[in-house]
């Protein structure tokens, strides 16, 4: 199998990426950042939701949002994630693929994978591994190689 084996471990603020560049050794190779998952929703908003009037009557309501800002930033940061993906795929640099994520990014992850990327996932962990020491992070993924 060609391309390297990747572990990526990620919540909806930061990732880790690792390349396994021997049995039991994992390198660091990338690590992005998306503040915009870490702001309190009042950052995230300007105002309240707009106001609107009812079809029959006079009374009025507030506008509810389908999807809240936070929520779009941690889409906005797991596409970026799995087109860093692609992109080494596309490059042929990924040949096998580890993933330990927050239980609600991993979701958003699993949506929006390519699914040639993920014909390479081994394994998925459904944790935020993110906060770990290297070795601690290691020891859930004792058959990556």
């Amino acid at each position: 199998m060609k391309g390297e084996t990747w572990v990526v471990v990620a919540n909806s603020a930061c990732a880790r990426v690792f390349k396994i560049a021997k049995p039991g050794a994992f390198e660091e190779i990338n690590t992005p950042i998306h503040p915009g998952s870490r702001l309190h929703m009042l950052d995230l908003t300007s105002d309240k939701p707009g106001r609107s009037f009812e079809r029959m009557g006079g009374g009025k309501h507030s506008m509810e949002q389908e999807t809240s800002p936070k929520e779009k930033e941690d889409k906005l940061f797991a596409r970026e994630l799995t087109h860093f993906l692609e992109s080494a795929y596309d490059e042929g640099k990924l040949g096998r693929l580890y993933i330990a994520a927050a239980p609600s990014f991993l979701g958003l992850i699993r949506k929006m994978i390519n699914p040639n990327v993920g014909k390479l996932l081994v394994n998925e962990i459904n944790k935020d591994l993110t906060h770990m020491r290297v070795d601690e992070i290691q020891e859930h993924f004792p058959h990556a190689h």
